[in-house]
């Protein structure tokens, strides 16, 4: 009987050994993965967190772009209002430049008139002085009719109002040529004028076009770091996502074969468990048929503690509430400050219970630990085991309370709490994965 025992134990150490040897090799191959997309993963946190800048920077070149742009307009419209002015001085210097010329022709033909009027005038002053001409009584006395009177008197009065005529012609002559020489003058001032305001209009125009070429060239410069800011953002953020969807495939696969392990790791524990029985049966026949049926009285007060249900076992430790309808407890006490969903444009596995560094990490429920150790972005994760397909994991522990392979009860502190790997403040990141594939953990809680 003894011998069978011995054969049962080993049978059963054989198929729990086999659950156990999912080995190491594809645990140790599922980490290696998993923290690659966790640096991966962590990269891309990274280049979403310069994407922010970036974007932030894009936004603010974009302001920089319409700003240039109104520079670039201002100054077109300004240049324009310039080369209009330019154009219409330049008509009117024109215009001022003609009349001047008309003026001065003008001036110089008035100056010719003065100059023979003048002339003829002292002319006749030389002639009258020079001439002993009679005096009106003369010339009615030297008369033979009084007609010949008459005649001689009419001759000797047109001669003075010629005279007369040739004086006033001089007089108009000095003020015509007086007025021609002030508007010719007037003009000369109004054409330097113009020529000063063109000058002036042309700086100011070359001045204009330099400003809008240098705000065309920022404007140009702003647009193409544009471009190339935006290239670089889709162009990492393309290879990221590609390099994340094969690692993720990966850990896929290996996620699959972790749910083959625990479904393996559950058969062997019921193998281990019918083993066990069929070992303590045979074992306690041959004492029934030495010992009578009276002896059965006490052999349940007798069973060690070691195997006593995982229920009795977890009574012993405390916890944060009350077990619910699933089964499982709080693993700490302390608000929800992510939820389980998408999160910036990928999924959030789990939901994220704030507390303070050192804070300890319950068991949400009884089972196994079949991962304690370092996994990239989650930092000291623990994983347990809780059969039937059921696990559930607690991430950025500060340090890790327990060991893979140990079986914990409900409520026992398996770490504690921390900022390690990829987070921000401390916190726990908690998870329930069922077959292997995460779920909502406020539906177990």
């Amino acid at each position: 009987m003894a011998r069978r025992l011995a054969i049962v134990l080993i049978l059963a150490s054989a198929l729990l050994g086999a659950g156990a040897a999912w080995g190491s090799g594809d645990e140790d191959r599922k980490r290696a993965v998993d923290e690659q997309i966790s640096r991966v993963r962590e990269r891309i946190a990274a280049v979403d967190a310069r994407e922010g800048v970036l974007t932030s920077e894009i936004s603010r070149i974009t302001a920089k772009i319409r700003a240039r742009q109104n520079d670039v307009d201002a100054a077109s419209s300004r240049l324009g209002r310039l080369e209009h002015e330019l154009a219409l001085y330049e008509r009117r210097l024109a215009a001022l430049s003609e009349l001047q010329r008309l003026q001065t022709r003008r001036l110089d033909l008035l100056r010719a008139q003065h100059a023979l009027a003048d002339r003829r005038l002292n002319e006749r002053i030389v002639a009258i002085y020079e001439a002993d001409d009679p005096g009106a009584l003369e010339v009615v006395l030297a008369s033979s009719s009084f007609a010949e009177v008459l005649d001689q008197l009419d001759y000797l009065s047109e001669i003075g109002e010629q005279d007369l005529r040739i004086a006033a012609q001089v007089d108009a002559a000095k003020r015509d040529v007086r007025a021609a020489r002030e508007r010719t003058r007037r003009t000369k001032a109004s054409v330097a004028r113009a020529r000063r305001v063109i000058a002036v209009r042309t700086r100011e125009q070359r001045v204009q076009h330099e400003r809008l070429l240098a705000s065309r060239r920022a404007l140009d410069a702003a647009r193409a770091g544009k471009e190339r800011t935006l290239s670089s953002i889709q162009q990492s953020e393309r290879e990221y996502l590609h390099e994340v969807a094969g690692l993720e495939q990966a850990s896929a696969e290996l996620a699959a074969r972790i749910r083959s392990a625990q479904e393996a790791a559950e058969a062997a524990r019921r193998a281990q468990s019918a083993a066990t029985a069929a070992a303590a049966a045979a074992a306690a026949a041959p004492e029934a048929s030495d010992d009578g049926s009276g002896s059965d009285d006490g052999s349940g007060s007798s069973r060690p503690a070691e195997e006593l249900p995982e229920e009795e076992s977890a009574s012993s430790y405390s916890t944060y509430a009350t077990v619910s309808t699933s089964g499982l407890i709080w693993p700490v006490s302390g608000p929800v400050t992510s939820t389980f969903g998408w999160r910036w444009g990928r999924m959030h596995e789990g939901v994220d219970i704030a507390a303070s560094s050192g804070t300890p990490i319950q068991a949400a429920a009884g089972g196994t630990v079949i991962y304690a150790s370092w996994m990239g972005g989650f930092g000291n994760l623990v994983v347990v085991d809780h059969g039937g397909g059921l696990a559930t994991a607690y991430a950025h522990m500060s340090s890790i309370g327990s060991s893979v392979g140990q079986a914990v009860g409900q409520g026992q502190t398996i770490g504690y709490i921390g900022c390690t790997g990829h987070c921000f403040g401390d916190h726990l990141h908690f998870e329930v994965r069922s077959g292997g594939s995460p779920v909502d953990p406020l539906g177990y809680l």
